[in-house]
């Protein structure tokens, strides 16, 4: 009986900045906008780029790489361009929080 293929991704180096938005549209169940995205900022082909961003959605990659920055400092980077929407997706695909608490959890922010 034949099964699903299972491909890993060998980790291509995609910067923190790209992967909080790709995992933010992961979240958004944007999946060909996240591949188009992985593929203009790190220059993967298509067939990378898709297995990458599956991979991210699927658990086969860990949703972030050793962080250099806290959460919070990402959340806070996407308010400070007004994309609201990426910060609570990425609040969501990072630690599971419903909408409503990663909404809360980005109002406390904003209060500190």
């Amino acid at each position: 009986m034949r099964g699903k293929k299972v491909t890993y991704v060998v980790h291509h180096e995609v910067p923190d900045g790209t992967r909080s938005r790709v995992l933010g549209l992961i979240a958004q169940q944007k999946m060909i906008h996240a591949i188009k995205l992985l593929r203009e900022e790190t220059g993967m082909g298509l067939r990378e780029a898709k297995e990458y961003a599956e991979g991210l959605r699927d658990g086969r990659i860990p949703p972030s790489a050793p962080q250099r920055r806290m959460l919070s400092d990402r959340v806070r980077a996407f308010l400070a361009e007004e994309d609201v929407a990426s910060a609570v997706a990425v609040v969501q695909a990072e630690t599971g929080m419903t909408r409503a608490e990663a909404e809360r959890f980005i109002a406390a922010l904003e209060q500190l």
